[in-house]
């Protein structure tokens, strides 16, 4: 069944408010990539390790793909999944998904079964582009999982090794096809795009442990892009360039703004420090942003040179806390203003510090609330609090999703009213109105800038046959900001090892959600209530990683 607007939180008063050109207007992504066709056709809109594509040619290949979508029964409202790396095929399936009224459902390269069963599932996915390269056969394990999904026609395979049997209609043999364009230009004349049709289903991980679906219009997901390029001060002759995942908004976002202005983006479609290093000086690139991890991978390679970044205007720093003296030496290092940035998939970017903040002054915050985004620190009756005091950070506006898909418990419990956000995460405003994040009321673990949740770890090692509970909890860690610790209690008799732990996990769940600590409990500390109380075991792990005694 394909996803409407009564699927989401969405008000005739809130697209009503919103459809002024100020905010939403008219503006969908296959309208600015069909306008920079026609206005800048031989501009080159995206470049990756493969080719590159002008903006004539993208929009000819959407179109191409989108008369496909019509052909096979796609409707608007239909989800359409894209487990694909950083390449131009992405941003072609983006185009053309959305073209026909589809909503893009992407989901990361290194999901497995379990994941990429319960994704395709819970949104009711008709199509899916899989990524045909790589060790890993993605195109085989999707085809395994269709007799579980009923409502996924085809399965599009992108890309492909010599070695593999063809399983799947490929996107190559689509796009080699004139399209019946007459077909295609009555459908989008009948039924057009609008500002305010859900665009992307984004998942990202919840109170279970399986991700939850986060619904964005064109709208809201164009308006937090378009001041954002004001607030960088990007123009057309800017260059973009992306190489953390496209699935997550830190890329995707990257995709948008390019459109947006319109400018080049350059896509590194399989991470090292010298791919990223040669890309920023052979395309002069402007700005990127990515999580501190990698960029202190990136000074620290031997063909590092600050020459290299000289065209740099810009580095955005996110997913991860970065420390003050981190910042300073990257600052120094990199030889441009180093921005620190909060976001969440529910709302975009939130805030940020500015190009000409010192790591003195914003030492400890993430910079300021940004002007188009409405913060107020409130308590937990929902009432705004002063500046100084704790609270909850809560959101309203234009770039707020429109709630979570299938999941009227959870959008109950997210929204004061319909239209003003609970993030829940714990933070302060100071006296200068910068904002301070001192925690969160969720238990996810930022890793790498990448969001991992210990429910959904916990539901397969309290499998393991030498295993009788478990726990997992996030701790410090310098380069990844924080590690999953598994705080396991074996059963009797048995010795529980962290190898255990970790192949246990590795064929079940992608790589960067393993923990990489094992901690041997006696027990599993629980409130009066029977609730489990993470933060005591979490602050206990803590303890003895600095007294030195912890057991891996």
């Amino acid at each position: 069944m394909p996803i409407s607007r009564s699927d989401t939180i969405l008000t005739d008063d809130i697209i009503g408010k919103y459809a002024a050109p100020e905010y939403w207007g008219e503006m969908t992504y296959p309208w600015l990539v069909a306008e920079n066709a026609r206005r800048v056709p031989d501009d080159i809109a995206v470049v990756d390790e493969r080719r590159q594509i002008t903006w004539a040619a993208l929009w000819a290949d959407a179109r191409r793909l989108a008369a496909h979508f019509l052909e096979i029964g796609v409707q608007r409202g239909d989800v359409v999944g894209i487990q694909l790396p950083n390449r131009i095929e992405y941003v072609v399936a983006l185009a053309a998904i959305n073209l026909v009224g589809a909503i893009a459902s992407p989901y990361l390269v290194n999901l497995r079964s379990r994941e990429v069963k319960f994704i395709l599932g819970f949104s009711r996915a008709v199509v899916a582009f899989v990524s045909a390269d790589g060790e890993f056969d993605l195109v085989g394990m999707t085809e395994g999982l269709r007799a579980e999904l009923p409502n996924l026609k085809q399965i599009i395979a992108v890309g492909g090794r010599d070695d593999r049997p063809a399983r799947a209609v490929t996107l190559e043999s689509i796009l080699a096809r004139e399209p019946p364009a007459q077909a295609l230009d009555d459908h989008l004349r009948q039924r057009p795009v609008m500002a305010s049709d859900v665009s992307r289903i984004m998942f990202t991980s919840g109170s279970t442990g399986d991700p939850k679906g986060v619904l964005h219009t064109h709208g809201s997901t164009l308006y937090n892009n378009r001041l954002f390029n004001r607030f960088l001060g990007l123009d057309q002759r800017s260059v973009l360039l992306v190489f953390v995942p496209l699935t997550l908004n830190l890329g995707m976002f990257h995709v948008f703004q390019a459109a947006i202005l319109p400018c080049t983006l350059v896509l590194i479609e399989s991470y090292t420090p010298q791919k990223v290093i040669n890309g920023i000086a052979d395309w002069h690139v402007t700005g990127f942003a990515c999580p501190p991890t990698a960029l202190l991978a990136m000074t620290r390679d031997p063909i590092f040179s600050k020459a290299k970044f000289a065209s740099l205007k810009f580095v955005i720093s996110a997913g991860t806390p970065c420390s003050a003296d981190v910042q300073r030496a990257l600052v120094e290092t990199l030889g441009c203003p180093l921005l620190d940035g909060y976001g969440m998939t529910e709302a975009g970017w939130i805030s940020a510090t500015r190009l000409d903040d010192s790591p003195a002054e914003t030492e400890g915050t993430v910079g300021f609330p940004l002007p188009w985004m409405d913060l107020d620190i409130c308590d937990g009756d929902g009432n705004k609090v002063p500046a100084g005091i704790v609270g909850e950070v809560t959101l309203g506006g234009p770039s707020i999703c429109a709630g979570y898909y299938n999941a009227p418990a959870r959008n109950e419990e997210s929204w004061i009213g319909n239209d003003r956000f609970r993030t829940g995460d714990l933070g302060m405003l100071d006296a200068a109105g910068r904002l301070r994040l001192v925690g969160r009321s969720k238990d996810l673990i930022k890793h790498g800038g990448m969001g991992v949740h210990p429910r959904e770890i916990e539901e397969i090692l309290v499998t393991h046959p030498k295993i009788g509970d478990v726990i997992v909890v996030g701790v410090p860690d310098a380069y990844f900001g924080e590690n999953g610790c598994a705080c396991v209690v074996p059963k009797a008799g048995e010795i529980v090892t962290l190898d255990d732990v970790i192949s246990y996990l590795t064929d079940k769940i992608a790589k960067y959600k393993i923990p990489q600590r094992l901690e041997l409990v006696d027990r599993i500390p629980h409130a009066a209530s029977g609730k489990i109380q993470r933060h005591v075991l979490r602050d206990e792990v803590i303890a003895r990683l600095r007294q030195g005694s912890s057991q891996a």
